[in-house]
């Protein structure tokens, strides 16, 4: 199981909402501001005026995760799991066979529309679930994690055999979710073993993804 934990990915504000650009947006989308995607690359200056932190608004980095993971011959087999958590306590939980849209304004669509009705699709079986006010510790214990592993630059390297022995008990990767900074001490405190693709190099996080789910195709036949 891998887990982007703290991702940058929230709906607007009110404050934000009240805004003419949430606003010609809504029309745009045909929803109401409070379900349109927080992205720094259209909000920036708002979010600086209200002291809003950029790395909170960093959607496409769960899209780029999303298509590392969900388009994988690992996840095509059906052997892996994934799980978005985010820095406001969203738990996303996602069914192998969610197909994520590849452009991202058809991938912000559909995240708003999870958003709004926290299931996509939003009648009968879902493939992708949002549950509110998950704290990241409640948020492993209800997926069965024991003893979860921070993907870290400054953890030792891992190499694929250490990877390939620590699927069971059940234990996730979790990696960051945003572009700077560390994660904070609610993450920390959770985990005690960290490793890295590269011990002291910053990755981006659908590259560290990608490169232990490759770890993990070498068991395929």
């Amino acid at each position: 199981m891998i887990g982007l934990v703290e991702a940058g990915l929230a709906t607007l504000p009110e404050q934000i909402q009240r805004t003419r650009k949430a606003t010609l947006l809504s029309k745009r989308f045909g929803i109401p501001p409070k379900y349109i995607l927080l992205d720094v690359s259209l909000f920036y200056e708002e979010m600086k005026k209200i002291g809003i932190d950029p790395r909170y608004a960093r959607p496409d980095i769960v899209h780029q995760f999303l298509l590392a993971s969900q388009y994988s011959p690992l996840n095509l087999e059906g052997k892996l799991r994934v799980f978005i958590h985010t820095a406001h306590n969203d738990l996303i939980l996602i069914r192998p066979e969610t197909r994520i849209p590849k452009n991202y304004y058809q991938f912000v669509g559909l995240m708003q529309r999870l958003f709004m009705n926290e299931q996509v699709p939003d009648k009968g079986e879902w493939l992708m679930k949002l549950r509110r006010n998950v704290n990241l510790d409640k948020a492993l214990r209800e997926l069965g994690v024991e003893n979860p592993i921070l993907m870290h630059e400054n953890g030792e390297a891992i190499t694929c055999n250490k990877a390939k022995g620590m699927t069971y008990p059940p234990r996730a990767f979790l990696i960051g979710g945003f572009p700077r900074g560390d994660f904070t001490q609610n993450t920390l405190r959770l985990v005690t073993e960290k490793y890295s693709i590269k011990k002291g190099v910053r990755l981006d996080a659908w590259i560290v993804a990608d490169r232990l789910i490759a770890c993990f195709e070498g068991n395929l036949s």
